[in-house]
């Protein structure tokens, strides 16, 4: 009965499949980090204290969380790994500590720039706009205040009696876009009748 048992456990330990984590401890500068508690969610868990900035762990396959803690300068630091164990081996993994946040108000509120971005761009579209909107309206009256250049084509107009908006064209060093403007001012004002007329348009004086 003794020789079996002897037997069993010796078929059991071939198949027993476990691997080896093992790795250094580092600050932020790469400084190697001495009394460091390390410690794996194994069942049981295993905990070590690092006095030399090294660790290592014997764990079977699995899913596991390494969790180390330190105090450095009066500030508690700490860094979770997640690693998988799916094959036999040696596995390094060296581990970076981090301060602890536990008072967020000593750190910059993402969330608060995050909505102050908002605002910004909300702000920017908004007054953007509001100056579109402007610019429209200064294209409408654009001639309104340039009484020179709206007179020479009304004059243009009273010469003709009846022109073209082409041939006005031709007879102005204006763009056809600044023409078609003081037309639409002037049709406005009373002053003329637009007939459109195919592609073009017939600009008739109106009587006074």
């Amino acid at each position: 009965m003794k020789y079996m048992a002897i037997i069993l456990l010796l078929l059991v330990i071939p198949n027993a499949s476990a691997a080896i984590i093992q790795g250094r401890i580092y600050d932020l500068e790469l400084n190697r980090v001495d009394n460091v508690m390390v410690e794996i969610n194994t069942v049981p868990a295993q905990r070590v204290i690092s006095k030399y900035g090294e660790y290592f762990f014997n764990v079977p396959y699995g899913d596991y969380t390494i969790t180390t803690t330190a105090m450095l300068d009066g500030e508690d630091y700490v860094v979770m790994e997640n690693v998988s164990i799916i094959s036999d081996g040696e596995f390094s993994l060296d581990l970076f500590l981090f301060p602890e946040i536990e008072n967020l108000e000593e750190f910059p509120n993402i969330e608060d720039d995050n909505n102050t971005l908002k605002y910004i761009i909300v702000g920017i579209i908004f007054f953007g706009l509001i100056f579109l909107l402007y610019k429209l309206h200064r294209k409408e009256e654009f001639y309104a205040d340039d009484d020179g250049e709206l007179n020479k084509i009304y004059s243009l107009i009273k010469s003709r009696r009846r022109i073209t908006q082409r041939e006005i064209r031709k007879n102005s060093l204006l763009s056809e876009s600044k023409i078609s403007l003081i037309i639409t001012q002037l049709e406005k004002e009373g002053k003329i009748k637009k007939i459109k007329k195919g592609r073009g348009n017939i600009i008739i004086l109106n009587k006074s």
